[in-house]
């Protein structure tokens, strides 16, 4: 890079937050297919374990807010699950969306693109994890996120070759932003942490990046946010928004 070219572009990873969930509904294979159609990175998702020990993506422990019926995921075998309409709250047009598996995500995703599956349980998804994840396409990069490091310890010690990222609350919620949380992302051997975007700082960004770790941040949705945390050195941003935050990086 010659000096004179003072806008150097660092690349920052444009990741759909649970499919293009501002278009669609979200954690469907139509919101992820529209994600990758509108040029996204990656693409988010949510996970939870089924009662015969599938992997649903899906983002409440319940089915009230995004289907046509309230089960407990945990309590319901994944037919049952599967039986209800998780599109048409979003829209008429998408009707007859179901409740993915996560191997059905997985091995739509396009060579060269990112995953991230957030796990939204305990440790007890680690055994199902590995077996889910053999359904991933060659040239795709998974990673595991969650607010559970206990969780992703188990993950890492089941498959230590997936990266792990520990996503962090915003304001006021333990753990606090801060050097103890980079020294035990290090000492979990965890690859990067995906803070809340607005709880972030420059000097956090500084010592976590000097500490080796990566970092992502939810979720991205104001207008030219996504500049500021290119900026500042962010890896990726997840947003509703793939396509509109693609327009404000390109300009």
């Amino acid at each position: 890079m010659s000096h004179h070219h003072t806008r150097e572009r660092r690349p920052i990873d444009i990741i759909a937050h649970r499919g293009a969930s501002g278009h669609a509904p979200e954690n469907t294979l139509a919101a992820f297919r529209l994600a990758w159609e509108m040029g996204a990175d990656g693409i988010e998702m949510d996970v939870h374990l089924s009662r015969d020990g599938r992997i649903m993506v899906h983002h409440d422990e319940d089915t009230a807010r995004c289907s046509d019926g309230n089960l407990l995921i945990a309590a319901c075998d994944s037919a049952a699950l599967r039986r209800l309409d998780v599109g048409r709250w979003k829209g008429e047009r998408f009707a007859g969306e179901r409740m993915p598996f996560l191997e059905e995500v997985l091995v739509e995703v396009p060579a060269g693109k990112r995953v991230l599956v957030e796990i939204k349980v305990g440790r007890a998804i680690a055994p199902a994890m590995r077996a889910a994840l053999a359904a991933t396409p060659v040239g795709v990069e998974v990673a595991l996120i969650s607010f559970h490091a206990e969780a992703l310890s188990e993950c890492r010690a089941l498959l230590p070759d997936i990266p792990c990222y520990w996503v962090i609350e915003g304001e006021g919620q333990p753990p606090r932003l801060g050097p103890q949380l980079i020294a035990e992302a290090r000492r979990r051997g965890f690859a990067g942490l995906d803070p809340d975007w607005q709880a972030v700082d420059p000097g956090f960004v500084r010592a976590a990046r000097g500490a080796g770790l990566k970092l992502l941040c939810w979720t991205v949705n104001a207008p030219a946010a996504a500049l500021g945390l290119r900026a500042l050195g962010f890896d990726g941003i997840t947003t509703d928004y793939p396509a509109e935050q693609r327009k404000v990086l390109a300009a």
